[in-house]
């Protein structure tokens, strides 16, 4: 009995494109008609050898894809050869099997994620968490990763290069999720072992009890520098400096990086991300009995708890800091102009240019910490003072544990603080246990 041979090819769609500007990379069954499946990969024309089925030297890890997919064609071809080895009629969909095509979606991180998510069947939150999580680790490779380059020495390396950008606590949950995607590799059968195994990261990583943070005396001359930067007041009128409005708009200056650390601790300590996607039009202005206030209610992004930002609006510091973003960044619709330019319905691309932008101001901080550091002294020293120094290791989210820390110092209420930053009461305990200086005791008493 003759079996007609089914013929077997890699192809690129060229009519379908995807929504990085790539088109899907196929394993075309051509047998009583055609049925295709995708491979998990894709790629620009331009790297495509239609001749050869392969994708060309310079595609991003271009053997190693060579290679997976050229397991993925000879399998098929196995298959193919058995069901003609042993008389058994077959069709294209039994050498595309299910099984197959299954690990080969799961080939790259993305397809990877997206099986391991559909799989789990996770809460929206969860799914944007590792969408963040993949445009991090591939923000970092600079290329669309696959599974099997997340190796031990990657992800240490991943993880250096987090540090000082990111939280120990929040570095050690990307971990948690880059760990789980690792093992459900390993359950798939696509890596023999986990990255993970052997390294003790939650050790290195744990959310620290001691956070950093800046004394609110120390915040109050980091004030008046920054005001001094921007402005000439007489104490009742002010006027701009000359290319003071021109830094403060442009998310790359080094004065921005300086006015939007002292805007998170104005706005309540709201966390960097929460802010940044504040937009204008949502802030309103009230009279709160006979004061003038800066409104803005909002949810967290993190935590999805509500938010209520009232900050008065009638001194010179918070018009500085409020009115001047709401009048002259007038080409963008977000208060700060970290994320102008981008739509808001594109969630993942607002992250990343957050975390791009977080991490390009964390170095223009330090050094501003410096400068900080050496008028403290100056002033300590001039008036007989012990005004504490910046630490070292504070970053940009420093300002929330800040902000914290100094309405607690002042006597504040953890419930109201829990209200103020949108976080549970439960877990502001760290807040209250590190009122440790004397200064901050007596501070705290005093209204008592």
């Amino acid at each position: 009995m003759k079996v007609q041979i089914a013929v077997i090819k890699l192809v690129l769609r060229t009519n379908k494109t995807l929504s990085d500007g790539t088109h899907p990379i196929m394993l075309r069954v051509s047998y009583n008609g055609m049925k295709e499946k995708a491979t998990g990969y894709s790629c620009n024309v331009k790297y495509w050898d239609k001749k050869n089925e392969m994708v060309k030297k310079g595609y991003p890890n271009w053997v190693m894809v060579n290679a997976e997919l050229k397991r993925q064609k000879d399998d098929a071809i196995v298959r193919r050869d058995g069901y003609i080895a042993s008389e058994t009629l077959y069709t294209p969909q039994m050498i595309l099997s299910p099984s197959e095509q299954k690990q080969a979606i799961t080939g790259d991180l993305y397809g990877l994620i997206e099986a391991y998510m559909s799989e789990r069947v996770v809460r929206l939150k969860t799914r944007e968490n590792y969408k963040y999580i993949k445009n991090l680790l591939e923000e970092y490779a600079n290329h669309r990763l696959i599974v099997t380059e997340l190796t031990p020495t990657f992800v240490r390396s991943f993880a250096k290069h987090l540090e000082g950008k990111l939280s120990d606590g929040s570095i050690k949950n990307i971990l948690n999720g880059v760990r789980a995607i690792c093992q459900y590799a390993v359950e798939k059968g696509i890596v023999k072992e986990n990255a993970f195994d052997g390294w003790r990261y939650n050790r290195s990583y744990r959310t620290s009890s001691k956070l950093e943070y800046i004394h609110w005396r120390t915040l109050e001359i980091m004030k008046q520098m920054l005001m001094e930067e921007i402005i000439d007041s007489d104490g009742k009128m002010y006027s701009y400096r000359d290319d003071a409005l021109d830094m403060i708009i442009n998310r790359k200056s080094d004065l921005f990086a300086r006015y939007l650390f002292m805007s998170i601790v104005l706005w309540q300590g709201l966390a960097p991300i929460d802010l940044c996607q504040i937009r204008k039009k949502d802030i309103v202005i009230k009279y709160l009995g006979d004061k003038q206030y800066y409104c803005w209610d909002g949810k967290r992004k993190k935590t999805g708890k509500p938010v209520k930002i009232r900050i008065p609006a009638d001194s010179i510091y918070a018009q500085v800091m409020v009115r001047t973003m709401l009048m002259f960044n007038d080409d963008c619709e977000w208060l700060f102009p970290v994320l102008k330019g981008l739509n808001a319905d594109v969630d993942d691309k607002l992250q990343r240019r957050i975390s791009n932008t977080m991490s390009a101001l964390s170095p223009k901080l330090k050094d501003w910490f410096k400068v900080v550091n050496d008028k403290v002294v100056q002033h300590n020293v001039e008036n007989n003072d012990n005004i504490p120094l910046v630490p070292d290791g504070c970053t940009l989210y420093a300002a929330r544990h800040s902000y914290a820390m100094a309405y607690m110092a002042k006597g504040g209420s953890p419930i109201a603080l829990a209200t103020l930053m949108g976080r549970s009461a439960n877990n502001l305990g760290q807040y209250i246990t590190q009122l440790t200086e004397e200064s901050d005791l007596v501070d705290a008493v005093s209204i008592l």
